[in-house]
């Protein structure tokens, strides 16, 4: 399946500006790269996944809304950082001429009238987390990655996630003790443990995967997992 949305090359200058009371902040950046559902910005903030942030000083008129996806490091001495941000309503926000032909209204227009799967992918190994988030992307799905529980369950609690993909041996926690957590919250949402290591208990777990699998076994029992969760 092909991206939805072209990524365009770009240096357009904006303000980012937080929409959380709690932890205000307002930041001149520039975005790099961009297509009709985000982009990436360079910017000196920290931010956490699912951050709400607002963009200001954009040729779009009205207000333009986004929550953060991911926040990559660029290296222990470097202050800038890399956030991932994507649309709350996706569009040509930025002003590009002439865009791939993925970004026209037509387009545009029927990709958002059936929403991409949003997965939640823990793992606390940042290339492994990173390899899973490319492959599932390719796939088509929207993806929130995080490296810690904390970060997932509170990722719950944002957004509406269709299927949680946990890894089970974490920083100061288990995917099964995570499982039992995440149930308590959204108990409807499907569960899936990614691990090369079988836990004696499965409670809160729906599928458990074995790491050794295939690629496409993987993506099986992932389609599969959500189409049960999206079907009436």
């Amino acid at each position: 399946m092909e991206r939805q949305g072209t990524r365009v090359n770009c240096e357009i200058p904006l303000i980012l500006i937080s929409r959380d009371p709690a932890h205000p902040f307002s930041e001149s950046c520039l975005a790099i790269l961009a297509n009709p559902n985000g982009c990436a910005v360079r910017c000196t903030h920290w931010l956490d996944v699912g951050t709400a942030v607002r963009l200001e000083g954009l040729p779009s008129e009205g207000v333009i809304t986004a929550r953060v996806v991911n926040c990559i490091s660029l290296g222990p001495y470097e202050k800038v950082r890399i956030l991932g941000l994507a649309l709350d309503t996706p569009g040509n926000v930025w002003g590009i001429k002439n865009p791939p032909e993925d970004w026209f209204p037509g387009t545009r227009s029927r990709i958002s009238s059936t929403p991409k799967p949003l997965i939640l992918c823990l793992e606390d190994n940042p290339k492994y987390l990173a390899l899973r988030k490319k492959v599932l992307e390719h796939e088509g799905y929207e993806i929130i990655s995080v490296t810690t529980a904390g970060e997932a369950v509170k990722a719950l609690h944002q957004f509406p996630i269709c299927v949680t993909i946990a890894d089970h041996l974490l920083q100061g926690a288990t995917g099964t003790q995570l499982a039992r957590d995440m149930k308590k919250i959204k108990p409807q949402v499907p569960i899936i443990l990614f691990s090369g290591v079988v836990p004696e208990n499965l409670d809160g777990v729906d599928v458990y995967l074995n790491k050794v699998e295939p690629t496409a076994k993987f993506l099986e029992i992932v389609r599969a997992v959500v189409e049960r969760y999206r079907s009436p």
